[in-house]
C-alpha cells in the first residue's frame, strides 16, 4: 500500500496509501448521503423539540470532530474512514432545516427571499473556501492532512460564534428592539414561532409542496453533478492542473454568490408582478439555463475547452438562483413548518448524492471525455450526454409543475 490520499471532488490528488477501487471511492461519497438520510429524521425531531441553537451547534461539533479525525481514520483503515464520512453526512442533514427555521423566525415576510439567498450562500462560500485551500495544501509541504485540520478548526470556531450570538426567537435576543420585533412579526399569525404540531397530512397532500419537491429534485440532480464531478471535469476533460482546478472550480461559486445576494432583494421587492410570477421566473432561470448548458456540454467536441468552461461557469451561476425558486416557494407555502419541507428536500438531495456517484462510476470509470456508455451498446460518446438528457427531463417536469403553484 502507498501513502495517505485525499480527494479533490472525486479525484485523488496525492499518492494513495490505500489503493481504493472505483467502487470504494463511490462508497466514500455515498456514505455522506446515507448519513444525511439518517440525520434528516433526527434533525427534524430535535430541532422541533429542543430548538435550533443547541441542535445546530451539536451537529456542527459532530462534523468538526469527524473532520479532524479523518486523517487518523484514513491511517486506521477504510472502515474507519467510512465512519467519519457517515458522521459528516449525518451533521449535514440539518443544513436545509436551518434555512427554513431561521427564515421563518427571523425574517419579515417581505424579506424572505433576501434571507434565503444569504443563508444559501453557504453552498457557494463552502466550495469557494475549500477548493483553493485544498489545492494549496495538497501541493505544498503542509500535506493533505492540513486540509482537514484547517477546516475542522474553522468549523469549531464558526459554531462557537453561532452559539454565542444566535437565539431561537427574536424576542429572546437582547439586541432586537421592539420596532424590529414588530417588523419581523408583521403579517404572521399569532402563534407563529411557537412550538406547534407539524401537520404532516396537510403538507403531504399539498400539490404546491409536491411541486416544490419536484423542482428541487430536478435542480439538485444538476447541482450535485457539478459539485461532485466538477473538479474531475476540469482536470480530466478540460486538462486543468490540480492548482488551477481549485481556482477554476471556485470562480463560478464567487459569481453565483454575488448574483444570488443581488437577486434576493429583486425577488422580494419587484412588486410589478405577483409573488407567484417571481417564483416561476426564478425557477426558469435556475433550471432552464443550467439545462441548456448541460445539453451544450454534451455535444461539445473534444478540445473546446473555453466553451466547456463557460458552460460550466454559467450553469453553476444559474443554479445559485435556486433559493429564490423552489426553496422560497416552500418557505412561503409552509410558513412556520418550512423546516419539515426543507428536511424532505434534504432527504431528496441525499438520495441523489447516494445514487449519482455509482451511476457516474459505472458509466465512466476512468473519468475521460470519451467513455463508452456500455448499457446503450452504442459507439463511445461523451459521458455528459447521459446526464444532460436526464437533467432536461427532470427540470422540464419540475418547471411545468411549478407553474401550477398557487
Amino acid at each position: 500500500m502507498a501513502e495517505p490520499a485525499v480527494l479533490l471532488g472525486n479525484e485523488t490528488v496525492v499518492e494513495a496509501k490505500y489503493n481504493y477501487s472505483s467502487v470504494e471511492v463511490s462508497w466514500l461519497f455515498s456514505a455522506i448521503a446515507i448519513g444525511s438520510i439518517v440525520g434528516t429524521f433526527f434533525a427534524v425531531k430535535f430541532t422541533h423539540s429542543h430548538g435550533l441553537r443547541k441542535v445546530f451547534t451539536t451537529f456542527g461539533f459532530i462534523t468538526a470532530t469527524a473532520t479532524v479525525l479523518t486523517p487518523l481514520a484514513a491511517d486506521s483503515g477504510y472502515a474507519w474512514l467510512i465512519v467519519t464520512r457517515l458522521c459528516q453526512g449525518f451533521s449535514f442533514a440539518i443544513t436545509f432545516p436551518v434555512m427554513g427555521v431561521i427564515t421563518s423566525h427571523w425574517s419579515p415576510l417581505t424579506q424572505s427571499g433576501t434571507f434565503l439567498t444569504v443563508l444559501n450562500c453557504c453552498f457557494q462560500t463552502g466550495p469557494l473556501f475549500t477548493m483553493p485551500i485544498s489545492g494549496f495544501f495538497c501541493t505544498s509541504s503542509f500535506g493533505w492532512t492540513a486540509v482537514y485540520y484547517a477546516h475542522a478548526l474553522c468549523t469549531y470556531l464558526a459554531f462557537v460564534v453561532f452559539y454565542c450570538f444566535y437565539r431561537d426567537q427574536p424576542s429572546q435576543h437582547g439586541c432586537v428592539s421592539e420596532a424590529e420585533l414588530a417588523a419581523i412579526r408583521e403579517g404572521k399569525s399569532e402563534g407563529h414561532g411557537e412550538k406547534q404540531p407539524i401537520p404532516f397530512r396537510a403538507i403531504l397532500s399539498s400539490l404546491p409542496i409536491w411541486g416544490v419537491w419536484m423542482s428541487y429534485f430536478g435542480c439538485m440532480v444538476g447541482v450535485n453533478l457539478f459539485i461532485q464531478f466538477g473538479p474531475t471535469y476540469l482536470n480530466k476533460v478540460l486538462n486543468y492542473d490540480l492548482q488551477n482546478t481549485g481556482l477554476a472550480g471556485a470562480t463560478p461559486y464567487i459569481i453565483s454568490a454575488v448574483l444570488k445576494v443581488l437577486a434576493g432583494p429583486v425577488s422580494d421587492y419587484a412588486t410589478c408582478v405577483s409573488q407567484k410570477v417571481r417564483v416561476v421566473i426564478f425557477t426558469l432561470v435556475s433550471q432552464g439555463v443550467p439545462t441548456a448548458c448541460l445539453l451544450t456540454l454534451a455535444f461539445l467536441p473534444d478540445g473546446a475547452h473555453t466553451a466547456g468552461f463557460l458552460c460550466y461557469l454559467v450553469a453553476i451561476t444559474a443554479f445559485g438562483m435556486t433559493p429564490l425558486s423552489s426553496i422560497k416557494s416552500g418557505q412561503l407555502v409552509a410558513s412556520q413548518h418550512a423546516h419539515f419541507v426543507m428536511a424532505v428536500s434534504a432527504f431528496l438531495n441525499s438520495l441523489i448524492v447516494l445514487l449519482l456517484p455509482t451511476m457516474v462510476t459505472s458509466l465512466a470509470p476512468e473519468n475521460t471525455s470519451g467513455q463508452p456508455a456500455e448499457w446503450t451498446k452504442t459507439p463511445p460518446q461523451p459521458q455528459q450526454r447521459v446526464f444532460a438528457v436526464k437533467e432536461s427531463e427532470v427540470n422540464l417536469t419540475a418547471r411545468l409543475d411549478m407553474g401550477h403553484l398557487q
